[in-house]
């Protein structure tokens, strides 16, 4: 069972008193923050999500700043990309400042996501994969569950797979909480000698079913 602070409360009992009492009000602060941003921008935010603390440097303190993505769409604005990220980027900090200053915000456009993706960059997946959503239109939870089926299918099969692919509503920004999670797995069967293409397709699509399954229970979405 889990009470205001959104954490277990077996967990958060555990805790000292004056970490709890932190945690809560982190919580409230970063509502606040979610509330005022989907005020403002409900159209454009598509999820806003806690990212894990960076790795501090050896020998430092780690930093005591609360870290959010947001992720907005994009795909409308008629402004240019850098214009449209400076705006919302612009106000989002101030709301941010006026709620609590160790609240950083990052902004990311989601055509800036897919830019990275095309580019071979896949920084920016694993770390939404950490994160912990706030608000979602199930944007983040799509992406979460992506990344950790294909790190699972990577992991099995890497060295047949060419391509792990995202597609449908997802990469057109108009997922939901309800969408399905559209993926081509491409394989290269060259060296597979002993079954038919079509049995190979068929064991290879049951396993990566199963997969599918395995990462929907271990990020706990469906």
């Amino acid at each position: 069972m889990s009470n205001q602070s959104g954490i277990p409360k077996e967990l958060l009992e555990k805790l000292p008193k004056d970490v709890q009492e932190k945690l809560k009000q982190i919580k409230k602060d970063l509502d606040k923050f979610t509330k005022k941003a989907l005020e403002k921008y409900d159209k454009e935010i598509l999820g806003i999500a806690l990212l894990p603390p960076p790795k501090p440097e050896p020998g430092k303190k780690p930093e005591e700043k609360i870290d959010v993505l947001v992720l907005a769409d994009d795909s409308e604005t008629k402004m240019p990309v850098f214009e449209f990220k400076s705006k919302l980027l612009k106000d989002l900090v101030d709301i941010a400042k006026n709620i609590n200053e160790k609240i950083i915000v990052e902004l990311l456009p989601l055509s800036e996501l897919w830019q990275n993706c095309y580019d071979g960059k896949y920084e920016l997946l694993k770390l939404i994969a950490l994160s912990a959503p706030l608000h979602d239109k199930g944007m983040l939870s799509a992406i979460k569950i992506a990344e950790v089926h294909k790190n699972m299918v990577l992991k099995k099969f890497e060295k047949y797979i060419v391509s792990y692919v995202l597609a449908g509503s997802i990469v057109q920004g108009k997922a939901t909480p309800t969408s399905d999670i559209d993926t081509w797995v491409v394989i290269d069967d060259t060296d597979v000698k002993k079954m038919t293409r079509a049995e190979l397709k068929d064991k290879l699509r049951a396993i990566i079913i199963g997969m599918a399954i395995e990462a929907g229970e271990l990020t706990g979405i469906r």
